[in-house]
């Protein structure tokens, strides 16, 4: 006798664990802008690259969902200029926050340097 299986398209399989995972929809009309502290590329191909930054301040413009918070690791992609990231140091990022295949992401379409305030920061 054969044994039925159950199968399910790729869209309907369950994550490692067999949870599913609650993903509100993002508000993704709305811009935010981030206030950044450079942790390093994940990658970089000197046109487009994907960065690691840790929130230091936000400002959402009235978006809501599933926001970053103060505090937290995010990543960021966009294209940027050469040399211009140094671990540490401090930039405005604006764009949209946005979900992708890679999880959420901010996609960058603006991006400021911030100078350093205190003696620390220029020492880094």
């Amino acid at each position: 006798m054969r044994t039925s299986q159950t199968r399910t398209s790729q869209a309907g399989r369950l994550p490692a664990g067999g949870k599913t995972q609650n993903r509100p929809e993002l508000c993704i009309s709305h811009e935010i802008s981030v206030i950044g502290e450079f942790h390093g590329y994940r990658f970089n191909n000197g046109n487009f690259a994907v960065l690691k930054a840790k929130i230091i301040s936000i400002n959402t413009n009235g978006a809501n969902g599933m926001l970053p918070v103060e505090g937290k690791m995010i990543t960021i992609v966009g294209t940027f200029p050469d040399n211009i990231f140094y671990n540490g140091a401090r930039y405005l990022f604006s764009g949209r926050w946005e979900s992708s295949r890679y999880g959420y992401q901010l996609r960058a379409k603006g991006l400021s340097p911030i100078e350093p305030e205190k003696e620390s920061e220029i020492l880094r």
